[in-house]
């Protein structure tokens, strides 16, 4: 005979303070883990409130409104029957905040455990808002709100550093940046007996990083033994970051279960089966592990009368094979995550698309194609999985402030069809009835939600607005061609104008101070001397009124100061960007949908570390999605992407000598970024990985 148990664990698209959205999420990732037969169910890090919610964790608000979530879970008769809920909430104990683990079982709470090592470097500020739990292996009285002590007869729960013991097993918890500590509690959790550990986590996307979590997730059962589940949020749940699942279910050092790391879907969940004398045998062949076990301290120990593992006396539930481990590219990393986030803060910014100014150039280009990719995963959830909740999500940016619209498709719009299919025995499958005039793919959809225009100056190429416009059509986006020089010239006009103005009749300070000199050395009254001084600049200048060209500023190449070439390269692209605005909010007008675009910014990392950009251009937008990725891994990306998102005009712009074409081309000068930087980009990379990774200053 064989008892084996199912455990689940999830990535979840949590929003911060949609209370009733992430109950919905949580709730259907318990289900479909109790569908599939798991005795225990783990979650993301403080997936009840979400966890970007700041300076709201300082609001006593948002702790009722996550118990309320929690109370609405333990009222359902059925979500935590023959089952662990490993929750993440934060809880206030004693009138200090916590980040926790709240376990639930047959609507009762087992445990309610507190992170000990919070995250406060980097892109967290946890200590901001919570405290650490500094006493170990302790556990206290924790007086449930009164809602929930209605709910479950319970006063008051276990609250502290414990682990809970089951007929049949033990299990413990640790939380996201506890698994990255030199000292994590899994360690000792599993030298003290637990065979099930489970991390919630809410990690963000860095390219490459993945390949830390699995190292350290990898080594931690490898020496142990033991079975480790991790949880993570996925999406973008209103802030820059983007949290980027990967779910995963490890036993004594092997991948058991991984779930997808970049993904459009809300509610991903992934078990595995195990026999847990696997576990058991693994720990018993490593003496000295033994003997590290046996001298282990205790930790408290929360009992319940519930078994993890069932009989499996058929082998219907025969235990999961391991599985080879599924990195991304970087390439692919750029082209996914990035995407993923921006559809997720389209969906959640109630705008109906996006808006970029395109230039041909290897920056706004790979802005461009991270779009595309964005249009193509969800078209594929939409066609492919039949994915009702995405195809809604277009509804709405399509058609939410267009009631005659919406009104047209009622009854009819995405309508489930259960269709028979013959495969060995008839089965049921799900099939979306979309309506007239729905996207039918990426290029289609694209046209309705992207729009970009080639913004050119006397100083662009034709080369480089060709390149904007074949990208454009790949992409299938709204594109614009533009000209600006009227509105650069407006800008120079206005200034030549009024410093003209502004100098005539008045000596400059050079010249007032030359005069005091002169009247000083003369002997003469200061004031009367400077006077007869003033009326004869005045008669100089007037002999150069109507001429305005000493107040015209000239680029270097015409001879022009290094000042004034900077001004007039400077104006030219904060012009665009004052045009983008202005796009953003009347295009959707021409095509009789109110509302306005999110405006898009092209700007690498290496140009804000060497500081190579405009103030208030590409890289002021609203959105930046290349913000945090370098010159060469853009252009990896690109080579990639003209090869697998089907955009071949990428190649040209590879290719092409990085330019910002703000000054005219001679024919003994072209403008070049690295001639501009003094530097390469494969210089600039590097320096910028000596300064961050290397922290070399």
């Amino acid at each position: 005979r064989m008892y084996t148990v199912t455990v689940a664990t999830c990535n979840l698209s949590q929003w911060a303070l949609d209370f009733e959205g992430n109950y919905q999420r949580i709730r259907q990732s318990i289900v479909v883990a109790k569908a599939k037969g798991a005795r225990y169910r783990l979650g993301p890090e403080l997936e009840t409130t979400g966890y970007g919610c700041e300076d709201h964790f300082n609001e006593d608000d948002t702790y009722h409104m996550s118990w309320e979530l929690i109370g609405r879970i333990l009222m359902d008769e059925d979500l935590t029957n023959d089952i662990i809920v490993d929750l993440g909430a934060p809880v206030l104990h004693n009138s200090v905040p916590y980040n926790c683990r709240v376990w639930l079982y047959n609507r009762k709470i087992i445990m309610i455990r507190p992170k000990r090592y919070l995250a406060n470097d980097g892109n967290y500020r946890e200590g901001r808002w919570f405290n650490s739990w500094n006493r170990e292996r302790i556990v206290e009285d924790h007086w449930l709100p009164p809602r929930v002590q209605n709910i479950t007869g319970q006063l008051r729960a276990p609250f502290g550093d414990c682990i809970v013991v089951t007929l049949d097993s033990m299990l413990g918890v640790e939380t996201c940046e506890e698994l990255f500590t030199p000292n994590s509690p899994h360690i000792n959790l599993f030298l003290q007996g637990c065979e099930i550990v489970g991390n919630g986590s809410a990690s963000h996307h860095e390219l490459r990083k993945l390949h830390t979590r699995v190292g350290l997730m990898q080594n931690a059962t490898c020496k142990s033994g033991g079975l480790y589940l991790y949880a993570n949020q996925q999406g973008c749940d209103g802030g820059r970051l983007y949290f980027d699942g990967s779910c995963m279910i490890w036993m004594n050092g092997k991948l058991l279960a991984q779930g997808s790391q970049f993904s459009v879907k809300d509610v991903e969940v992934v078990t595995a089966t195990v026999n847990l004398d696997d576990v058991r045998s693994f720990r018993a062949t490593t003496i000295s592990r033994g003997d590290q076990a046996s001298r282990s301290k205790d930790i408290p120990k929360i009992p319940i009368d519930f078994s993890v593992t069932v009989k499996n006396a058929s082998l219907d539930r025969a235990p999961s094979v391991p599985i080879d481990l599924k990195y991304l590219s970087p390439s692919e990393e750029i082209a996914y995550g990035p995407a993923c986030w921006l559809w997720d803060y389209l969906r959640r910014s109630g705008l109906g698309g996006f808006f970029l100014p395109l230039s041909g150039g290897a920056d706004s280009s790979a802005t461009a194609a991270i779009i595309g990719s964005m249009c193509q995963l969800v078209m594929k959830e939409i066609k492919e999985n039949h994915n009702l909740e995405i195809a809604r999500d277009v509804e709405k940016i399509l058609y939410k402030n267009n009631p005659a619209v919406r009104t047209q498709q009622t009854g009819k719009y995405l309508e489930r069809k259960k269709m028979e299919k013959s495969v060995g025995r008839h089965h049921e499958a799900e099939e979306l009835q979309l309506p007239e005039g729905f996207p039918e793919d990426a290029r289609e959809l694209a046209g309705e939600i992207f729009f970009t225009c080639y913004m050119g100056t006397t100083n662009s190429s034709k080369e480089t607005r060709n390149r904007a416009s074949d990208l454009a059509a790949e992409i299938g986006s709204t594109h614009f061609n533009a000209t600006i020089d009227d509105i650069v010239e407006s800008f120079l006009s206005t200034f030549t104008n009024k410093v003209h103005h502004s100098h005539k009749n008045k000596p400059t300070v050079a010249q007032k101070i030359e005069n005091i000199h002169k009247n000083a050395e003369s002997g003469a009254g200061g004031e009367d001397k400077s006077k007869n001084n003033e009326d004869n600049n005045q008669s100089t200048d007037q002999k150069k009124e109507g001429s305005l060209a000493q107040f015209r500023p000239r680029f270097k190449s015409q001879g022009g100061t290094t000042t004034e070439n900077l001004a007039l390269q400077n104006i030219q692209a904060r012009s665009r960007m004052v045009l983008s605005y202005l796009l953003s909010q009347l295009l959707l007008w021409t095509k009789g949908r109110e509302g306005s675009l999110l405006v898009l910014g092209s700007a690498n990392v290496d140009e804000a570390l060497r500081g190579y950009m405009t103030k208030y251009d590409c890289s002021s937008a609203d959105l930046n999605p290349i913000g945090g990725i370098s010159k060469i891994d853009l252009k990896l990306f690109l080579h990639w992407a003209a090869r697998n998102l089907g955009y071949s005009s990428l190649d040209a712009v590879v290719e092409a000598a990085p330019t910002a074409e703000l000054e005219p081309i001679t024919e003994s000068y072209t403008q070049t970024d690295e001639e501009d930087m003094g530097m390469t980009y494969a210089e600039l990379s590097e320096f910028g990985r000596l300064r961050k990774i290397d922290r070399c200053g």
